[in-house]
């Protein structure tokens, strides 16, 4: 009889061994899927995140002085080089690069006749995209030498040589974070492009991402805001009927078929910003 117990004891202490060594690895599963979800999490919110870079200014972030803060981007991919589908004698780049000048004289006049005089703040900046983005002017308040400068630099077509893809995505990025620190109540973004996105991110994460107030320098006491800023899609020689999930995530779409329009666009476009601004 003591040989049964001690063999029955024996059974139940090897079961309970075996259900030791069986839960201790259900918990080590549970704990590297625990982590495992965690670093998943972490790079889910990164990507759905506008990362701002290191030297990002947040101390004016949520200032709000009363002026209008523009950022022209402009498509130099090589699509670019082609020529209108409506014909003419200037290929693409050459268009964009004359209608560029031509607004920023009419943002010079503009301003000397109707705003310098009420101090009201107007800021510019340039860039320029095709595989990566280019900031070729900082958002800088405008006086006689800067605007002259940029007149000077839009008036070469040969800065805007076109080559490799398009980088929507990443403009409308870098265009946010410029804006983000203007220290303006008003912002805009206007980008001139012939063609769909090609490269870096996809406009649509990007513009859901800039809506929602989320990005990499934004805190709970200290909220850096992207949902001010108005963003403007120029199509240019490109039905923009394929942009429709960029009107979706919150973008105007305009369409130009050849300089003029796009001379004409430019300019409603600026003047639209401009009304919201007199209208304080």
């Amino acid at each position: 009889m003591a040989t049964k117990k001690n063999n029955g004891l024996g059974t139940v202490v090897f079961i309970m061994f075996i259900l030791i060594l069986f839960f201790s690895q259900v918990n080590k599963c549970s704990s590297g899927n625990k982590k495992n979800t965690s670093a998943y999490s972490k790079a889910k919110k990164a990507q759905n995140e506008l990362q701002f870079s290191d030297d990002f200014n947040i101390s004016i972030a949520n200032q709000d002085d009363l002026g209008l803060s523009l950022v022209l981007a402009v498509d130099c991919s090589g699509s670019m080089d082609d020529y209108p589908t409506e014909g003419g004698k200037s290929k693409k780049f050459e268009a964009a690069s004359e209608s560029i000048k031509e607004i920023l004289v009419f943002i010079k006049d503009f301003y000397k006749e109707n705003l310098e005089k009420d101090s009201i703040i107007l800021k510019l900046s340039i860039v320029t995209f095709s595989d990566v983005v280019n900031i070729v002017y900082p958002l800088t308040e405008i006086d006689e030498n800067t605007i002259n400068a940029m007149i000077e630099f839009a008036s070469q077509p040969s800065n805007f040589d076109p080559d490799g893809q398009t980088a929507i995505g990443d403009t409308i990025a870098k265009g946010a974070e410029i804006l983000a620190q203007s220290g303006t109540i008003f912002k805009s973004l206007i980008i001139i492009s012939d063609g769909e996105n090609t490269a870096g991110t996809d406009p649509g994460l990007v513009l859901d991402s800039l809506v929602n107030n989320r990005n990499n320098k934004s805190t709970k006491d200290f909220p850096v805001l992207t949902n001010n800023i108005l963003v403007s899609f120029v199509g240019f020689d490109i039905d923009t009927g394929k942009f429709t999930a960029l009107e979706q995530g919150g973008a105007k779409l305009t369409q130009a078929d050849n300089k003029e329009q796009l001379n004409e666009t430019l300019k409603n476009l600026f003047l639209s910003d401009i009304s919201k601004l007199e209208a304080e």
